[in-house]
């Protein structure tokens, strides 16, 4: 018998092993016994000491050295009785050593390993009760991780995993949940997604979600509703009432929008687009602001109708002599405005009031505070800004009084050339 398990490196009187046992009981290593390195030429060498699993003493020493080289040990080159009675006492150690691991593994039903020891090797092995058990059809149960079926068809149906809708279930191609996202969350759908009612086609209502775009198609009145606090019915929508009709609509009361950088327009109906946005104000007065410039106060047409007034009180003659010399005091002037910005330039000159000098002598005709040191040179916030309409009256009241002057002095030349 020859043991050779692994590689020896040999260098002076020692060898070194690389996967031996040396000292394992069925090596049946002892001293005395010939050592064979495969070198060329071969070296024979006895053992004299037995250090470790790993480890021999040999003589004489190496001539070369050698590492990672082939070897055999003659365990069984003396045929001695001494020799055989020590054989026979290694191979009654090594029974005795692996008697209790070899019970272990064929009594045991306990889900364990054992170790042994073969041919001076230790291995640890799955006792009898860790190995899985086949029933009577030859297949693995379910509760030992198999499937206890021999076919895909039993195996899916012991792990309920049979074709169906319901949860848990293995979905077959026409499977109706692969018809609905309901009850899916998250994810990205790659390419353009068509929503139709549940009897509509491409022809019929339908909107398309595309890479950046919603697409709506309908016979009249496309829209987009929003609910906001999750009310029932929508709060406001856009909706095409028309075909290149757009209207904000509210579920209840006023639509309003909010645009918070201004509108843009365009130069009529086909004139061309101007990136310059417009506002309007309220202050007192409607002010007309061009991007972050205010313009000045829009005028219109002021109702008049007596239901919506009260405390009215008419102007005497007394009130026109006084609106009189008031107007015989203003001070028209001509005048040219200065640029602001880059959007207004300066004007060209122009015949008006000076508002500054009319509101010391008839204040009802100017509106506004009046600029002070504050003012940016661009945006005329609070400047003074005419009446019109009070204008008009204070005229009218002069012009009344003048009339009466007149007529005055008319009847009076008559009185003069009749004689009387």
């Amino acid at each position: 018998m020859i043991y050779n398990v692994g590689t020896v490196s040999f260098s002076g009187n020692t060898i070194t092993g690389s996967g031996t046992n040396f000292t394992a009981p069925a090596s049946q290593i002892r001293i005395g016994q010939t050592l064979i390195i495969a070198t060329n030429p071969v070296q024979l060498v006895q053992i004299t000491g037995i250090n470790s699993a790993t480890s021999l003493t040999v003589t004489p020493a190496a001539s070369p050295a050698v590492s990672s080289q082939k070897y055999g040990i003659l365990v069984t080159d003396s045929l001695s009785v001494d020799g055989l009675a020590q054989s026979i006492s290694l191979l009654i150690n090594e029974y005795d050593e692996n008697i209790g691991a070899w019970e272990a593994f064929a009594s045991t039903s306990a889900n364990q390993s054992v170790t042994v020891t073969i041919n001076g090797q230790s291995i640890t092995i799955p006792a009898v009760g860790k190995l899985l058990q086949k029933g009577s059809n030859g297949a693995l149960a379910v509760k030992d991780g198999g499937t206890g079926a021999n076919d895909a068809a039993g195996a899916r149906s012991n792990l309920g995993l049979g074709y169906g809708t319901t949860a848990g279930t293995v979905a077959a191609g026409d499977d109706s949940r692969f018809n609905t996202i309901d009850g899916k969350t998250g994810g990205v759908i790659k390419g353009g997604t068509t929503v139709t009612p549940v009897s509509g086609d491409l022809t019929g209502p339908r909107s398309f979600i595309g890479a950046g775009s919603l697409d709506l198609y309908a016979s009249s009145l496309p829209n987009v509703a929003f609910y906001y606090g999750n009310a029932a019915t929508y709060t406001s929508r856009f909706i095409e009432a028309s075909a290149g009709v757009m209207a904000l609509q509210a579920g209840g009361g006023i639509a309003r929008l909010r645009v918070e950088g201004g509108i843009v327009c365009r130069a009529g109906l086909t004139g061309v687009s101007r990136s310059n946005c417009f506002n309007f104000d309220f202050s007192g007065g409607t002010l007309l602001y061009i991007d972050q410039t205010l313009i000045g106060s829009v005028n219109t047409s002021s109702v008049s109708d007596k239901r919506l007034k009260k405390e009215v009180v008419y102007q005497d003659d007394s009130d026109n002599i006084a609106a009189y010399e008031q107007v015989m005091q203003w001070r028209p002037a001509t005048y040219r405005f200065k640029a602001r910005g880059e959007l207004i330039p300066e004007s060209d000159t122009k015949l008006g009031i000076i508002a500054n000098d009319l509101v010391e002598i008839s204040p009802e005709c100017v509106d506004g505070h009046g600029l002070d040191d504050s003012y940016d040179g661009i945006n005329p916030y609070n400047a003074y800004y005419l009446d019109h309409d009070a204008m008009l009256m204070k005229l009218t009241m002069a012009i009344q009084h003048q009339s009466g002057l007149i007529e005055k002095l008319q009847s009076e030349i008559q009185e003069l050339k009749s004689g009387s």
